[in-house]
């Protein structure tokens, strides 16, 4: 079995403080998205709750969860301390609206053909005396290589 790892995304979210008006914000924001997401504040079957419909299926977000807002626009509840394992807070410049990817790129290495055309232009441009054409550098590079084995 292969490893894999997860690409880093920014996402929008926010922490329900419990109350009826944090609730109501979070509705709202669920709502005012495209669509056709549904949410709703319950508290008539103690503790109140705010259910959210995800792609999963209808959720619960409790008191303290994060409301988190996806790459696909789709939002779910986050228990706080996998929020915290999870996530860390970006800076005020990142665009929230659209949770823009980011992706950490690391190039790949150079190719062996990549490497032996830098030495080559090395030994043309520095070494004093030796040939002015590639394929007499990559000669060159052999021999002092052979020297120091």
């Amino acid at each position: 079995m292969k490893a894999y790892r997860k690409k880093p995304v920014v996402v929008n979210a926010v922490q329900w403080d419990g109350t009826p008006e944090g609730a109501t914000e979070i509705i709202d924001w669920i709502l005012a998205q495209p669509g056709g997401r549904t949410a709703r504040y319950v508290d008539d079957d103690p503790p109140a709750h705010i259910t959210i419909d995800t792609l999963e299926g209808t959720m619960n977000a409790d008191w303290d969860d994060w409301v988190v807002r996806g790459i696909a626009g789709e939002f779910y509840p986050v228990k706080p301390d996998i929020f915290a394992d999870l996530y860390d807070e970006e800076p005020d410049d990142v665009d929230r609206q659209t949770a823009a990817i980011t992706w950490e790129f690391e190039p790949d290495p150079p190719t062996a053909q990549e490497q032996i055309n830098e030495l080559a232009k090395f030994i043309m441009d520095e070494v004093p005396g030796e040939p002015s054409r590639p394929e007499g550098a990559v000669a060159v590079a052999i021999r002092l290589i052979r020297a120091t084995l």
